[in-house]
């Protein structure tokens, strides 16, 4: 049986959020024209989080969905968090 109740959001919500993600992607592409030297690359894909974040939240509906799922995406943001964390260590010491 489904027990799931419906949500509904308002279109002003998704004109936020893609206002948001416009000027994100504008801050993303503005920043890979400073010389950060090694921060560029760590910069831009804080700001690539963020953008994921809000794409998760609001246009997959993750804020309406299971305590589990929000946990494992959780996760599965520690882990990307990691990984890109062993690879910018890599990246300072390499240049």
């Amino acid at each position: 049986m489904n027990t799931d109740k419906p949500h509904i959001t308002e279109y002003k919500v998704y004109a936020y959020v893609l206002i948001a993600l416009l000027v994100l992607t504008s801050i993303s592409v503005w920043i890979t024209h400073l010389t950060l030297k090694a921060w560029t690359v760590g910069v831009a894909l804080v700001v690539t989080c963020v953008m994921a974040f809000l794409v998760l939240v609001y246009f997959m509906h993750l804020k309406f969905d299971s305590m589990l799922i929000k946990i494992l995406v959780t996760l599965i943001f520690l882990l990307l968090t990691i990984v890109i964390g062993i690879t910018l260590i890599d990246y300072k010491f390499t240049y």
